[in-house]
């Protein structure tokens, strides 16, 4: 690949909509192009969607990339677990059916004889986060995505850490509360059933049975309680709490220099970063040179899309 690759295109695969950009090597996007959808589709559909979105932002950006020649290479954002070196996904995510065992590599490559790159999400919006975010000239760091579920991607070295079987960094699954809410991968007390947007929803929606109307985001949520509804307020409480007691645990394993969180939870401002620093700085082991950094991420729904082009240009630098 020639060292004048100066631009990468990224896929976010997200459970309503595919989204894709082409960026540059300072993480700028030039056209950027969505792809909504009410059901989600399988693996082979969502392969023609994909193929579909690619050559969407080729015809839209032709002019100023001159057709491929200057693109290094494809990088996609996938939820579930994806098995890195040979480009297949290896098992379905709560929000996509029917991808398992779906090959993105090989039939991609051929198409647009590009080199093409897929690894899980949350690994991605980790990356995304570290090359061009709140995480630059960070070695080590843990980002947690708090949406619909919670992921995450651990940094360690200035290499994503993916496990033995492209399983690690499943941070929603770290039990917090033996015996407490079905999850969605039927264990029981997980961070994800207790502190993601649909728990936040969830609860609010039981304690409050009079007010189901009207409850269809977590920001609806963050709101009531910032207007001093109480119920509001005591589970968000609870849900920093649980969110905080993870965050402690995993600073206490892997020692990062920052605790990155992103997805639309992350956005809700002091109500959860400044709480959840108390509750971590209160659980985890002292030590005389740790100052725990737990922050917003800097690129919003982006991440994951500028992760899969940066995970692209770091291969061909």
């Amino acid at each position: 690949m020639s060292h004048n690759s100066e631009f990468a295109i990224g896929i976010d695969i997200g459970g309503t909509h595919i989204s894709g950009a082409i960026v540059n090597q300072k993480g700028i996007i030039k056209p950027k192009k969505t792809i909504r959808f009410i059901k989600p589709p399988d693996g082979k559909q969502g392969l023609r969607l994909i193929k579909q979105l690619i050559k969407g932002l080729v015809r839209l950006s032709s002019r100023s990339i001159g057709q491929l020649k200057s693109v290094a290479g494809i990088g996609i954002a996938c939820p579930g677990s994806v098995d890195f070196d040979k480009g297949i996904v290896l098992a379905d995510s709560p929000n996509l059916v029917g991808w398992k065992g779906t090959n993105l590599k090989k039939p991609l490559e051929g198409t647009f004889r590009l080199p093409v790159f897929i690894d899980n999400d949350a690994n991605l919006a980790a990356w995304g986060e570290k090359t061009f975010g709140a995480g630059k000239n960070t070695k080590n760091l843990i980002c947690l995505t708090l949406g619909t579920g919670i992921g995450g991607g651990i940094i360690i070295n200035n290499e994503i850490y993916r496990g033995s079987h492209f399983y690690a960094g499943e941070i929603g699954h770290i039990k917090v509360l033996p015996d407490g809410p079905l999850c969605s991968c039927r264990q029981r007390g997980c961070l994800e059933s207790l502190a993601s947007a649909s728990a936040i929803i969830r609860n609010y929606k039981f304690f409050t049975s009079s007010q189901w109307a009207g409850i269809n985001s977590a920001k609806t949520v963050f709101d009531k309680a910032r207007r001093g509804d109480k119920t509001a307020k005591e589970i968000i409480k609870r849900a920093n709490y649980y969110l905080g007691i993870a965050i402690a645990s995993l600073i206490n394993i892997f020692d990062p220099q920052m605790v990155i969180l992103c997805g639309g939870l992350a956005q809700s401002g002091n109500i959860l970063i400044k709480k959840v620093n108390q509750i971590v700085r209160q659980n985890i082991m002292p030590h005389h040179l740790r100052e725990p950094h737990i922050l917003s991420g800097k690129l919003g729904p982006d991440a994951g899309l500028l992760g899969a082009s940066a995970l692209v240009l770091k291969n061909y630098q």
